[in-house]
Formats: C-alpha cells, structure tokens, sequence
C-alpha cells in the first residue's frame, strides 16, 4: 500500500474586505454629500456678489444723487436675488471716494464718486443658505457676505461718466 503524502495545510487567512467595504463606502458617500454642499454654496456665492455687483453699478449709476442711488441698488438687489433683497439695507448701501492710484474706497469724504454694497446672507436677516448633508455633523447653514465697489470715472469734464465696477472682495466665502 502506497503512503499517501498528506499536503501541509496552512491555516485560512481571512480578507479584511468585509470589514473595510462599508468604511470605503461610507467614507465616499461622506466625500460626496461634502461635494454637494459645497457646490451648493458656491452658487449662493456666487448668487450674492452678482446681486451686490449689481446693486454697485446702478448705484454708481444714480450719482451724486444718494437717495436715488440707495434705492436703486435695493431695487436691483430684488431683481436679481428675491431672497437676498431682505438682506440689503441703506446701511449697507455707503457712499465715499474711490482712490485709483491706491485702488481704495472711503467712506464719506468728498467729492462722493463711489458707492461700496454689501449682501449678506445671515441668519439675523433670515436669508443665510442652509446645507443639505452637512446638518448630519450639526452645521445647519451658513452665513455668508459679498461686497462690490462701483464708481464712476469722469470722461469729459460735461459727460455723465462711464461706470466701472471692481470686485474688492475676492471669491472666497465669508
């Protein structure tokens, strides 16, 4: 009778992929509601410092006139963002001087050439963006601020003026 070689068994090594799996997915559905948020916002951004540069150019439009101008920017925040309109006041409306060679605005002073908006999305105005995920690790919505300067450049001495708008904020969120 022939022995039969009996084959060395090794012990059977178990794979972590059952228990990493879930993690990996959960991780990704994480990255991906994280992403949506996050385009979210951006466009409410975005949204916010088109509404405030508009405001800018139709106030820079009515001066020296302030009164018209204030309610020309508000009028204009309205149409171009219902629910930020709320959130634009005349104090946020401010009149000043825009220095070229310094590339600065300042409040007041005179002559009045420019005019700084501001449009907050806050949750004292009850216009802040709400997140859709990220209320899952207790951020419920955030408050966020564009600003816009707009003055007018003098072309000739009897000529109304050209606008020129400049974005002093940047596009970061606040």
């Amino acid at each position: 009778m022939a022995t039969r070689k009996r084959r060395r068994t090794f012990p059977r090594r178990r794979s972590g992929a059952p228990l990493f799996a879930p993690l990996a997915i959960g991780a990704m559905i994480g990255l991906v509601a994280l992403a949506i948020d996050e385009a979210q916002l951006y466009t409410i951004r975005n949204r916010l410092q088109e509404t405030a540069d508009a405001a800018a150019l139709a106030a820079a439009n009515r001066l020296p006139d302030q009164v018209a101008a204030a309610a020309a920017a508000t009028d204009h925040a309205r149409k171009n963002l219902s629910f930020v309109a709320d959130g634009i006041t005349l104090a946020e409306v401010e009149f000043g001087v825009w220095d070229r060679a310094t590339r600065t605005f300042t409040p007041g002073g005179g002559p009045i050439n420019a005019v700084l908006t501001t449009v907050r999305g806050t949750r004292g105005n009850g216009n802040s963006a709400e997140a859709f995920f990220a209320t899952i690790v207790g951020v419920n919505e955030l408050e966020m601020t564009a600003r816009a300067v707009a003055n007018v450049a003098a072309i000739r001495p009897r000529s109304r003026g050209l606008v020129l708008a400049k974005d002093t904020t940047g596009s970061s969120i606040q």
